[in-house]
């Protein structure tokens, strides 16, 4: 399927990952409620290519889904937000946002956050054939 020549594939890509981490004894991973903001290869104890794998096989499923059951919307971006259990080498999906804030992204990357944070302006850029 494509858009206007654009495959939609490229919506698809996956710009960045930037993981949180709860206090200790702690449950909630908000950076305002004290989270620290990690990239994946200082979250992960195991193999990272794996499990970027298995992050990577999720959100496409999670986007195919949401494609099969909103085809008329369109969805430039969104965060997904997962669970990873270690011990059990699973991911749990907590909730997918339309309106991702990047505030992990910024403190961990600011090249991916800024990368980004223009990625919509350049589809829709090139989309009205602008170079």
């Amino acid at each position: 399927m494509k858009s206007k020549g654009l495959p939609l594939i490229f919506l698809k890509e996956i710009h960045s990952f930037d993981c949180r981490q709860a206090l200790l004894k702690e449950e909630i991973t908000n950076l305002s409620k004290g989270g620290n903001a990690l990239s994946l290869k200082q979250t992960v104890f195991k193999d990272e290519k794996d499990i970027r794998a298995q992050i990577n096989r999720a959100c496409k499923r999670m986007t195919q889904a949401l494609e099969a059951i909103c085809p008329e919307d369109c969805f430039i971006e969104l965060g997904i937000d997962l669970a990873l259990d270690e011990k059990q080498n699973k991911l749990f999906l907590i909730e997918v946002n339309f309106r991702p804030g990047y505030k992990g992204l910024k403190i961990i990357d600011q090249q991916a956050y800024y990368r980004v944070c223009w990625a919509p302006f350049s589809y829709s850029a090139y989309q009205q054939g602008f170079k």
